[in-house]
C-alpha cells in the first residue's frame, strides 16, 4: 500500500470531491443530470473522492470495508437511469434525421425503439406520431398522439400534432377541441 501523509491524502480528496458536489449541486436545480457523460464524470468523481479517504486507523478501514463497494454500487445503480435517457434519445434523434430523410421505414424502427426504451416519456409517443402521420397512416397516429398526451396533457407540441392528425382525418370537432387544448 501507498503510504502518505494525512496532507496528501486530504489533497488527493479534495479536487475530485468539489467536482463531484459541484455536479449535484448544478443537478439539483438544473437538467445536467440528463447529460449521461456529465453524469458520469460527476459520479466517477465522487468515486474517486470517497476511495482518497484517508483511513485513520486499522479498525476503521475494515469497517468502511464493507461500505466502500456498497457505494460503488449505488453509484453503478444511478448510472443506469442515465444510460436508458441516452439510448432512448439516441433513437428519437436517428428517428427525427431519418423522417426529416424521407426514410420512413427506418423513422418508424427508431421510433418504435425509442418507445420500447421509454414508454413512459411523451416525447417517443409524439415522435411515432409524427411518423405515422408522415406515412399516412393516420389511425395509427391518432393512438399514439392520444398515448403522448395521457402521458403529458400540458404539452401544447402533443396538442398542436393532435390537430394536425385529426384534420387529415377529417374529424373537425376533434380538430377545435385540440386547438383549444
Amino acid at each position: 500500500p501507498i503510504t502518505r501523509t494525512p496532507a496528501q491524502a486530504y489533497e488527493a480528496r479534495d479536487a475530485p470531491a468539489a467536482c463531484a458536489i459541484a455536479f449535484f449541486a448544478a443537478a439539483a436545480y438544473d437538467w445536467v443530470w440528463q447529460l449521461s457523460g456529465v453524469a458520469l464524470v460527476g459520479m466517477g468523481l465522487l468515486g474517486v473522492a470517497l476511495g482518497a479517504r484517508p483511513s485513520l486507523r486499522p479498525s476503521e478501514s475494515s469497517r468502511l470495508g464493507v461500505v466502500r463497494p456498497l457505494v460503488a454500487l449505488v453509484a453503478v445503480a444511478a448510472i443506469i437511469p442515465q444510460v436508458v435517457v441516452l439510448a432512448a434519445g439516441i433513437h428519437l434523434r436517428n428517428s427525427v434525421a431519418a423522417d426529416n430523410a424521407g426514410d420512413g421505414g427506418r423513422a418508424k424502427s427508431e421510433a418504435l425503439a425509442a418507445k420500447a426504451i421509454e414508454p413512459w416519456d411523451a416525447a417517443t409517443w409524439l415522435q411515432l406520431a409524427t411518423v405515422d402521420r408522415h406515412l399516412g397512416e393516420y389511425k395509427a397516429a391518432s393512438s399514439a398522439i392520444r398515448s403522448a398526451i395521457r402521458r403529458s396533457p400540458q404539452d401544447f407540441l402533443n396538442w398542436e400534432e393532435a390537430a394536425r392528425i385529426d384534420a387529415l382525418r377529417g374529424d373537425v370537432p376533434a380538430v377545435r377541441r385540440d386547438l383549444r387544448e
